[in-house]
Formats: structure tokens, C-alpha cells, sequence
């Protein structure tokens, strides 16, 4: 019956939607009865200039931010009476994601993890289509260790042209850094692969070359120093790269669903200013880079609430609360040995043993807007296996992009959030609000 319900409810909404000339922003009921907040897809921008807080926040929408909303917009609501009640009949987050569907959402704070495979434009098609093919593979790896691991993350993909992004349905803190720490598996999986793979080639020289001075009846030369050999000789660390470019940012964006057949599909497109920083960083990447963008984040579970104070933390505190999740997943197989533990931090200089400086990076997007970000680096422990190191050193960095400066990172500072739009819990429908 729940089904027959929803297929009723998204053919209402459809028939308004009037294939995609409308836009439903925002949902509540009285009963059977469903009051809709819909607007022409042409005044769209129009519309937040005047509410910008419209497209934030779940769709179901308190009685009296649906007043404030209709009366700022100068609009009265779309009525549709059902044949069952929503909420009662059909629950309130099957409702909220079918109006969903039908218009644009504003989330305002959502980690999204990048990666782009550099090379991939020099490829043939089939070469091209293997690489990405790939790459989805280890990202379906590093999920099922998370979940094996009690860290279960919904995820959301788009694809555009050797750029993958992903992001959680969930909204939150624990939902971010669960992404970064898929992030950090994903590259963890490549370059395991690639030492493998570099290791096979090393060992098949030698005996070819052993093979050859047998046969011309010389003394064989000593085998070459191995990769990792020979950046110990050098004093740096073994690096045998990822073969990806990978960056990571939480910040804003706006879903939307484009069209499959006459009505929106179910996955997602993300565009925004997350996704612009991502892109951006992606750009000035070197090979085997990882860049985390500067931002700040409140430490909240769902969606947030307007009028109410939350806790924020910035990039080197989200790291080491994405840490603690991170040493969750001991114990787990990776490149033919356990997991011992997974460290990662932000690089920059060296003051005395033991004790470094966080470097940040500015430089300016082609829109005029900063893009502030810092380099990682992630170090791979395993029980009898060598460590393997994830990103570049500070000292592998070829070149500084923009302005460099030494990053002070402030105590957590309360916000609060929305504040020129305050729901109070007076209000019938606050807690949805």
C-alpha cells in the first residue's frame, strides 16, 4: 500500500511540475490535503534573491515559514488533496523526498571527495573506459571495508569527463569524514597497486638482465636499488604515487535531478561552491597530490535548524576527528597485509624534531572568489609490510601555487546558523523547520 502511495503522490507532483516549467520548493499538509510552495523555473533566481534561505533545509516547510515564504513571494499555495494522509499513512520522509525531486535544495554544509585520474585525456576510449572502470572498483573496495568496518556511507556519484565526484545522501559530521576516510581507502588501493606493479616490473628486469649475462658468459651485474631503495638513500620517503589527483572540501552546493523520461530521476547533480572549490583544486593539483580546502563546519548530526547554535570546527580539527574513525578500520586487509593504523595530516614546514607548522595555500578562482586549501598527507602502517605513504611530502611539492602562509588554527567558535530567519519552538512544526 506504501508503494501505491508514493506512485500516487509523484504523479500529482508531476502533473504541476509541468516538465520541469515548475519548480516545488517546500511541502506541509493539513490532513489528506498537501500545500505546495511553487514557483516558474524562469523566477527562480529571482525568488532567493528575496528569501535566500528558501532552497536550505528540508522540504517540509513549519506553518509559519510557509506564511513568511508565501507572503515574501507574493504567492499562494498549490493544493493537492490526496486519498491518503501524509504522515500518517505515508511517512513524512517519503513525502519530503518525493517533493524533493521536483525542485532545487540548498545544503550548506556537505564534505564532497574529487578525484580526477590525470592522463586519462591522452588515453584511447577503451583505455580511457578501463582507467574509470577502475577507479570505481576501488571506490566499491573501500566502501564494503568501511561497512565491514561498522562505517556505513550512502553514497552519490558524478561523473564528468576524468573528474569523479561523490558525497553522502546523509547529512553531518560523522557523514563527512566517513567520506574522507573512503577518500584516503581509494588512494591507499591505488597505490598499493602500483607498487605491486612497479615491484613485478623491477624483478622482471633483473632477471632479464641477470638471464642475458649467463648468457654472454660475464658476471652478472648487482640488481638496481629498488624505488623504495633508493629514496631511503635520497632521504625521502618511498613514493610510488596513486596515478590520481585527489581533493576534498565541505561547503555548500545545490542538488538537483535531472530528467529521466518526463520526470526527475532519483540521483542527484551537485553544482555549487563546493564543487567549484573542488574543481579548482583538482586544476592546480601535481600528480599524486591531495588537497583539503579551508573550511568550517558545524559538528551536527542531519539537517540543520534554524536559529540554533552549533559548535564549528576547521580543517586540521576535522582531520583529527576524521582520525578517530580512521584507526576504526584496524585489522583490515589491504595489499596482502593488516592494517595497523592509517595517520593523516596537513604538511608545512619543520621547527624543531617532531613539531611542524600547517601550510595554506591562496590563490584566486577565475570567478574572483579566494580558494584556500592545504596539502595532506597520509601514511599507511601495516603489520609486517613496509609503511606506504598516500599524497606528497612537503619537500615533493614542486612549485607553491599563489600565496603561502603559516596557518594558525583557532579554538571551535560557536555560530549560529540562518540568523536572520529564526524559527522559534513555539511554532507548530519547528522540529521540521
Amino acid at each position: 500500500m506504501m508503494r501505491h502511495h508514493i506512485a500516487e503522490l509523484d504523479r500529482r507532483l508531476a502533473e504541476r511540475w509541468r516538465q520541469g516549467r515548475m519548480q516545488i520548493l517546500a511541502w506541509n499538509s493539513y490532513g489528506a490535503r498537501l500545500d505546495l510552495l511553487m514557483l516558474s523555473t524562469s523566477h527562480l533566481h529571482d525568488a532567493i534573491a528575496r528569501d535566500p534561505f528558501l532552497m536550505v533545509g528540508p522540504r517540509k516547510f513549519s506553518y509559519a515559514r510557509m506564511r513568511r515564504a508565501l507572503q515574501t513571494l507574493g504567492l499562494r499555495p498549490v493544493t493537492i488533496e490526496l486519498p491518503f494522509t501524509p504522515g500518517v499513512d505515508l511517512p513524512e520522509a517519503a513525502v519530503d523526498a518525493a517533493v524533493r525531486r521536483y525542485g532545487c535544495t540548498e545544503v550548506q554544509h556537505r564534505g564532497i571527495a574529487g578525484f580526477e585520474i590525470r592522463g586519462i585525456q591522452k588515453l584511447d576510449p577503451m583505455q580511457a573506459a578501463q582507467a574509470t572502470a577502475v577507479l570505481w572498483s576501488r571506490v566499491v573496495r573501500a566502501r564494503q571495508l568501511l561497512v565491514r568496518s561498522g562505517l556505513d556511507i550512502d553514497l552519490v556519484s558524478q561523473q564528468s569527463g576524468d573528474t569523479l565526484l561523490l558525497w553522502s545522501r546523509q547529512i553531518g559530521h560523522k557523514s563527512d569524514t566517513t567520506l574522507f576516510a573512503l577518500l584516503l581507502l581509494v588512494l591507499a588501493d591505488a597505490t598499493l597497486d602500483r607498487m605491486t606493479e612497479a615491484e613485478a616490473v623491477a624483478e622482471a628486469q633483473a632477471a632479464a638482465a641477470h638471464a642475458a649475462a649467463i648468457a654472454a658468459g660475464v658476471t652478472p651485474p648487482p640488481a638496481p636499488p629498488t624505488p623504495a631503495q633508493q629514496a631511503a638513500e635520497d632521504g625521502l620517503d618511498p613514493h610510488h604515487g596513486s596515478g590520481l589527483v585527489a581533493a576534498f572540501h565541505v561547503g555548500s552546493h545545490v542538488e538537483m535531478y535531472p530528467p529521466e523520461g518526463d520526470r526527475p530521476g532519483t540521483i542527484p547533480v551537485a553544482m555549487g561552491e563546493a564543487v567549484r572549490m573542488i574543481r579548482q583544486m583538482l586544476t592546480i593539483a601535481t600528480d599524486d597530490q591531495l588537497l583539503i580546502g579551508q573550511f568550517a563546519a558545524p559538528l551536527a548530526e542531519g539537517p540543520i535548524r534554524q536559529g540554533r547554535i552549533y559548535r564549528m570546527v576547521d580543517t586540521p580539527r576535522f582531520i583529527s576527528h576524521a582520525q578517530g574513525l580512521l584507526d576504526r578500520i584496524e585489522g583490515e586487509k589491504m595489499g596482502g597485509a593488516a592494517l595497523n593504523r592509517l595517520v593523516t595530516y596537513l604538511t608545512g614546514d619543520r621547527l624543531i624534531e617532531g613539531v611542524f607548522t600547517i601550510k595554506r595555500y591562496e590563490l584566486d578562482r577565475p570567478d574572483g572568489l579566494p580558494c584556500r586549501f592545504f596539502n595532506a598527507k597520509c601514511t599507511l602502517h601495516r603489520l609486517n609490510a613496509p609503511p606506504v605513504f598516500l599524497g606528497l611530502q612537503n619537500e615533493r611539492i614542486r612549485r607553491a601555487p599563489g600565496t603561502t602562509t603559516v596557518y594558525e588554527s583557532p579554538q571551535p567558535q560557536p555560530a549560529m546558523l540562518w540568523p536572520d530567519d529564526p524559527v522559534s519552538d513555539a511554532e507548530p512544526s519547528a522540529s521540521a523547520g
